[in-house]
C-alpha cells in the first residue's frame, strides 16, 4: 500500500468539501509539504478513522491540508496485516519526521519490519553502460561489463512501455533475425528482463521477444516470444 511523506494545501476555503481558491507555495513545489512541516502552527487536526484519512485546516487562514497522521498510518498498517498485503512504501523518506512521529517507524513496527531486500539491478542489454554493469557492482566484480548478444536486433522505440500491454500492431517478422543456428545466444532465464528484439535460446529453440517481458518463458500462455525454430 501506498502511504504519503505529504500533504496537499487547499487555500481561501472554509473547510473539508467546500470550495478552496489557490494551492499555497509548498515546500519543493506549489500546493505540496513535507510531512515534517505539518501541522502548521494554529491550524487544527481532525481524524476520521472510517475513511482512514485526515487533514488539518487554520480556519484564520482558511487553509485545509490534507495529509496522513501517525494515527491514521497505525489503522493503515492494521489494514496491510489484516488483508494480507505484501506492506507498505512510503514517498518520499526524506520529507519523515524524527522520534516518535515518525511515520516509517510507525508502519515498520505495526507491521513487523523494515523490507532488507537488496534491489537487483540486471540488464546486460541497457544501451547505458552504468545499468549494463549493475551499477558497477556486475558479475565477477565492479569492472565486469556484460556484452550483449551481436545477433541482437536493436531495440525501438515502439515497444509497450508495460508488460500488460501487448503490442499486437508490431509484427512478430520485424524482430525475427535473419540468421540460423544457436551458437553464442543467452538462455533465457526468468530474472531478467527482455525488450523487442532480445535473442536467447530455450528448450532446444531460438525466440525473439515481441515485446517488453520478465519471466514470460518462450512457448508460454502470454505469447511473448516468437519461436525462430529448432538450434
Amino acid at each position: 500500500m501506498g502511504m504519503p511523506l505529504y500533504g496537499r494545501a487547499f487555500e481561501s476555503t472554509n473547510g473539508i468539501r467546500q470550495p478552496f481558491n489557490g494551492i499555497g507555495p509548498g515546500t519543493w513545489e506549489q500546493g505540496v509539504y513535507d510531512y515534517k512541516a505539518l501541522p502548521f502552527s494554529g491550524a487544527a487536526v481532525f481524524e476520521d478513522s472510517s475513511r482512514g484519512s485526515s487533514y488539518s485546516y487554520d480556519s484564520s487562514k482558511k487553509e485545509l491540508v490534507s495529509y496522513d497522521t501517525p494515527n491514521i498510518i497505525r489503522q493503515k498498517a492494521a489494514y496491510i496485516k489484516a488483508k494480507g498485503l505484501g506492506g507498505g512504501m512510503f514517498w518520499e523518506l526524506s520529507s519523515d519526521k524524527k522520534g516518535a512521529d515518525s511515520l516509517v517507524t510507525i508502519s515498520a513496527t505495526n507491521i513487523g519490519a523494515l523490507d532488507t531486500t537488496p534491489n537487483h539491478l540486471y540488464y546486460p542489454y541497457s544501451k547505458f553502460d552504468n545499468i549494463k554493469n549493475n551499477m558497477g557492482t556486475g558479475p565477477g566484480g565492479p569492472n565486469t561489463t556484460v556484452q550483449p548478444t551481436t545477433t541482437r536486433p536493436p531495440a525501438t522505440t515502439t515497444q509497450p512501455p508495460a508488460t500488460t500491454t501487448r503490442a499486437s500492431s508490431t509484427p512478430a517478422t520485424t524482430t525475427t533475425p535473419t540468421t540460423g543456428g544457436c551458437s553464442g545466444l543467452s538462455a533465457w532465464r526468468s530474472d531478467l528482463a527482455y525488450v523487442a528484439g532480445n535473442v536467447v535460446s530455450y528448450n532446444g529453440h531460438k525466440w525473439t521477444a515481441k515485446w517488453w517481458n520478465q519471466a514470460e518463458n518462450p512457448g508460454g500462455a502470454s505469447d511473448a516470444w516468437t519461436d525462430n525454430g529448432a538450434c
